[in-house]
This record gives structure tokens, sequence and C-alpha cells, in this order.
């Protein structure tokens, strides 16, 4: 096969998810914002993970991989399989099988082995977006958050990235296969109904490290990260926590400034005000973040210290939770108005 995708464009993105699904839905016609994606999706989220097997805590602010997917898609009302395999060669002919059919393959895939990337760790939660293959060159042409247009990936490369074993996200040569409607378009009152149910779910979860909750369970063990790491074990955790909030895909601040993005969206569609505010409030919730990931940044070199830290974390966790608040009272207003979408 030697076929590359007529009619296909990419461009950067903030969100390897959320640019790969942003593609594929502009190839099927239909042309959404990226950051409305991540709320369709209801995207926002908060955990913060320890564990033995872990060479250092973990931070995340988004649900977990693939939800935000399935949630995507059944809020919009496009169906979704999403396919694994344990042998490369299925994965690999599935792919062929699409492409020959016209159709963009979004995968999961390890970016350890896409060699592009330089990356040192081992993450298969990352998505890219096969538009493309010459199968005599050897070569895949992949769309990926960090660069415009395609890249040429060498099919070696593609397979041993779809096929890693590692954990904690080993991506298990999945792809994604999408049925969309004629149209896609969200009403105001499935806005609304998709903001509501974030907020709930941020405020609400029934364990501690998640949602708001786990916000402030962060800040609470920053102030004993110095007592229990080593100095080399503390500046990994501080420089993974660093790019957890600020790098890595997550258009700084934690995701925080795609959904306020997101809620200026909703405001447009639904045409509640009140939206206009909790969007500044959540680019403000991201520019704390920032600052709070370079506090710990500074923290290994004695320029800063975990207290800071741990005092604007739980400075943020108390703004979240106020903002998510706000988002309810609005979402309850929308019922109310019967999904008409006007302002009191």
């Amino acid at each position: 096969m030697k076929k590359i995708l007529d009619g296909f464009t990419h461009r950067r993105g903030m969100h390897c998810d959320t640019t790969s699904l942003r593609d594929v839905f502009l190839y099927a016609g239909h042309d959404m914002p990226e950051s409305a994606l991540f709320g369709m999706g209801e995207g926002l989220g908060f955990y913060y993970w320890e564990s033995k097997n872990l060479r250092h805590p973990a931070v995340g602010g988004r649900i977990k991989p693939l939800e935000l997917d399935r949630r995507v898609c059944r809020n919009l009302g496009v169906s979704l399989r999403i396919r694994t395999s344990t042998s490369p060669r299925r994965a690999y002919d599935a792919m062929k099988a699409m492409l020959a059919e016209d159709t963009p393959v979004m995968i999961r895939a390890d970016i350890f082995y896409l060699k592009y990337r330089r990356s040192n760790h081992h993450c298969g939660a990352h998505n890219i977006v096969v538009a493309g293959l010459d199968e005599e060159a050897g070569i895949a042409y992949v769309a990926d958050r960090i660069a415009d247009g395609l890249i040429e990936l060498p099919v070696s490369q593609l397979i041993d990235a779809r096929s890693s074993p590692h954990k904690p996200f080993p991506p298990r040569n999945a792809w994604f296969e999408f049925g969309f409607p004629v149209e896609v378009r969200p009403d105001p009152v499935k806005v609304m109904r998709t903001i509501g149910m974030n907020a709930v779910e941020m405020l609400n979860s029934d364990v501690r490290n998640v949602g708001v909750g786990g916000i402030y369970y962060f800040a609470s063990c920053l102030r004993r990260w110095k007592d229990g790491f080593t100095k080399p074990e503390l500046k990994m955790a501080c420089d993974a926590a660093y790019g957890a909030i600020q790098a890595n895909g997550t258009g700084g601040g934690l995701y925080r400034h795609m959904y306020a993005e997101f809620l200026e969206y909703a405001r447009g569609v639904t045409g509640f005000s009140e939206l206009e505010g909790v969007a500044a409030g959540y680019h403000e919730a991201g520019r704390l973040w920032s600052e709070a990931a370079m506090i710990l940044k500074s923290v290994p070199c004695g320029c800063a210290s975990l207290s800071e830290a741990s005092i604007l974390v739980e400075e943020i966790a108390a703004k979240e939770h106020e903002l998510l608040t706000d988002l309810l009272c609005v979402a309850n207003l929308c019922c109310k108005n019967n999904g008409r979408g006007k302002t009191r």
C-alpha cells in the first residue's frame, strides 16, 4: 500500500487525545475546537497517586485514559468502538484496511518508541492518528500534537510503539473506530448537562486522592515529601510534578486553560452569561497551577519550599471548589429553563 489520505489536515494541538479527536472529527466533516472536545468529554479531573510500584508520585488533571474518548462520543451522539489485540500483525492489518477505506486511524502508542519524540520514559497512553502508509518505503504518516502536518515514522517504530508492554498504560495495539451521524452539534442542554456531570464528579469523589478532595490531599502530602524522599527522589518527584502540571500536553496549567476555553465556547452555545465569570476563574486557576509547578521545579535547588507549594495548592483547591459549585448552579438553572439557554 502507498497512500496518504486526501483532505486530511493536521495542526499542532494542546493535548494528544483531544488533538487526535479533533483531526478525526474534522476529516469526517465536523469542525470542533479542541477545548470543546475536552469539555464535552467531561475531561476536567484531578488525581494524586503514590505507590511503591511508581518511581515517583503521579499527578494528573484529567479523567482516566480512554474515558474521555468514550464520554465525548456518547455526549455528541458519535458511536465509538475501542479495539485492542494481542497481535501486532492483526492491529497492523486493521490499520491498513481502514486506510484503504479512506478512514484515518486513531491509535495509542508508547512515546518511548516514537524516536522523533526523544523521550526517555514510557507512556502508552499517548494518542496519534495514522493518515497514510508507504509499505515499500516502510513509512507511516502520522499526526502528533507536537507538530504541524504529518510526520514520517518508520513502520517498525510504529509497531513497537503500539505493542509496548510497559506499564502503567500499555497501549495494547489499540485503535478507535468511529461512527459519525450526519450532524454533530452540541445543543445547550447537552452542553450544560456535561458541565454539571463533570462538576459533580469533581466535587463528590468518594476517593480521597481524586477530584477537589484530591487537590487538598495533594497539598497535605507535599508537606511530607521532604522527610519521605531522599534528595534524588525529591528532585525526581518535583520534576515529574512540574511536567505533569505545566508540560506533557496539558495545555499549561494542568488542563485548566483548556477547560476555561471550553466554558467560553459553552457561553456561546448556551447563552448563559454566568459562564463568563467561571471561565475567567478557570484561567486564573490555570495560572495558579503554573505558578505551583514553577515553585515545585525550584524546590530541589533550595530556591523555593514545599510549604510554599502546599499553601498555593490548598488555595487552588478552595478556588476550584468555588468555581465548580458555581457551575452546578448554572447547570441547575439550565434545567429549570428547560434547556432554552436564556439568562435570567
